[in-house]
């Protein structure tokens, strides 16, 4: 039996078995994970079923969401369902599934190009912990490769279906604004496939209509059509900024495995020049090209900015990364005129897809033990997702215990809800759904004075020391706090103190209803 024959046979299927096993155990490792930030998505898709209205604070419209199409989705099961995590896990997941078995089908013909990028889409562990973290990442993910796959299909589409496509680019767009990057050069090379240039303007106003309906929407009732995370998270491009942006992209890219995958590529077709062979790429895949240089070009402004820990920003692009190089292998393998690959060739491909099948679990280890941002120190280095979850979030979910049994004991709750000043706006928030929250992206307003001046109006107020600074330093106005909790652990390197404090003489004031008043209004009473 040649070597050939052997890896069809055997090799092969077991290659698919080993990605399974290693995909499973990642999946059991990190199926618990909820960022804390994907709360604040909850707390906005239950109040949008409760009370009809996308806010995070009953009674003011402000847009602190960076996908309001993920947030009605969540809203959508919530109503199905009665609960959010879960249900939210359970469609990820299965949108993960379908996004691989997306890609591995156009590579059913050639198996062992389908394990390549099964092992690139489903074994690196950031994929799978963002799946299961509760944000739009991999609905996100789901709607790009669609439109990839598309995007690299030969020969003229039914104009249904490319007015379809069309929309998916809208909805990629209403999942993350900076998604459309990526999208314009694909809804280009969609538009290009129409023979006339009537038929092009209507494929435009179809990928179109959904992006500016939304925009003119989030206007009208927010005040702006950027949510609040853009003026609290601003992506900004100092050369210090990019360079370590530049970095962690480059880490993130080397871990995930694409990087090491381009040597394959090389491997592919050794003997053509490499500019020639790049030239061919370029030209035959210009779409995901330019779309995936544009991306990486925005994540220099933002890629290690706060919840970007785990390569976040990059997790949607992996499939479109994979399939640039997965599609530069084919077409070297198509011009080489050989309908059956060199088997050193073959060979290395299955070395490399034990290797990272190896490498991503012990990823998967590392980060679920360790250290959920590994090599950079912005955030959460020295925490993995085990300790997030069983530490940090549940010291999150005893504050909110202790805020609402406090509450309750005071006479002023038969009054009015509980006003609350906290650094995280999710776990304690969603715990506490009637509860006014005073929180960076809820509570930014144009011209409005610093975020840390709202705990003078807030009945508890959470802080972190030392991280934040000092108890004073975060309580500015505050007389005569009366700690009610307190927690230390390790987070950051650094021994820090969880507390709680009440406020016994609150300001009766609250933020104006819209990010575009800042004025202070009278607070709103219990009905």
């Amino acid at each position: 039996m040649n070597s050939s024959r052997i890896l069809r046979v055997a090799i092969t299927p077991a290659l698919f078995v080993l990605i399974a096993i290693c995909f499973a155990c990642s999946v059991w490792l990190f199926y618990g994970f909820t960022a804390e930030d994907a709360y604040i998505v909850y707390r906005y898709s239950e109040h949008f079923f409760h009370l009809g209205a996308l806010i995070y604070n009953e009674g003011e419209r402000v847009n602190a969401l960076t996908s309001p199409l993920h947030a009605l989705l969540v809203s959508l099961l919530y109503g199905l369902r009665g609960e959010s995590v879960a249900s939210n896990k359970l469609v990820s997941l299965v949108m993960l599934l379908i996004t691989a078995a997306a890609v591995g089908y156009r590579y059913r013909q050639q198996p062992l190009l389908a394990a390549l990028s099964l092992s690139l889409i489903l074994l690196p562990p950031w994929v799978v912990l963002w799946t299961f973290g509760g944000l739009e990442t991999p609905l996100l993910m789901l709607l790009l490769t669609v439109l990839s796959l598309a995007a690299l299909e030969q020969g003229a589409l039914r104009p249904w279906r490319l007015h379809l496509l069309a929309l998916a680019c809208g909805l990629a767009f209403l999942t993350r604004y900076d998604a459309g990057l990526y999208v314009v050069p694909l809804a280009l090379a969609l538009g290009l496939r129409e023979p006339c240039w009537r038929q092009r303007l209507l494929v435009l106003c179809s990928a179109l209509i959904l992006p500016l309906a939304w925009l003119v929407l989030a206007y009208s009732y927010y005040g702006d059509i950027f949510p609040n995370s853009f003026y609290v998270k601003t992506p900004h491009a100092g050369w210090r900024w990019m360079a370590h942006n530049g970095k962690y992209i480059f880490l993130g890219l080397t871990l995930t495995g694409l990087l090491p995958a381009c040597l394959l590529w090389y491997a592919a077709a050794a003997n053509r020049p490499l500019r020639e062979r790049l030239r061919h790429s370029l030209r035959a895949l210009w779409p995901l090209y330019l779309g995936l240089t544009l991306e990486l070009g925005y994540g220099l402004t933002m890629a290690t900015t706060h919840m970007m820990f785990s390569f976040r920003a990059l997790v949607p692009y992996l499939p479109a990364g994979a399939l640039l190089i997965l599609e530069s292998i084919r077409l070297e393998q198509q011009q080489s005129g050989c309908t059956d690959p060199d088997p050193r060739w073959q060979w290395l491909t299955a070395a490399f897809v034990v290797a990272l099948c190896g490498g991503q679990t012990a990823n998967a280890w590392a980060s679920y033990t360790r250290s959920l941002n590994p090599f950079n120190r912005d955030e959460f280095h020295s925490i993995g997702s085990r300790d997030f979850m069983g530490i940090f979030m549940h010291s999150l979910w005893q504050q909110a215990k202790v805020i609402q049994g406090d509450w309750a004991s005071r006479p002023e709750s038969a009054q009015r809800e509980a006003r609350l000043f906290t650094y995280a706006g999710g776990v304690v928030p969603y715990a506490l759904p009637d509860a006014y929250v005073y929180e960076a992206l809820a509570s930014w307003r144009y011209g409005a004075p610093p975020y840390g001046n709202w705990a003078r109006y807030a009945d508890y107020a959470m802080v972190v020391a030392p991280f934040f600074g000092s108890p004073e330093q975060q309580l500015p106005g505050v007389e005569r706090a009366e700690l009610i909790f307190e927690e230390q652990f390790v987070l950051h390197d650094q021994l820090q103190s969880f507390r709680v404090y009440h406020n016994p003489h609150p300001l009766p004031q609250a933020l104006g209803s819209r990010i575009d008043q800042c004025c202070i209004d009278a607070p709103r009473q219990r009905k």
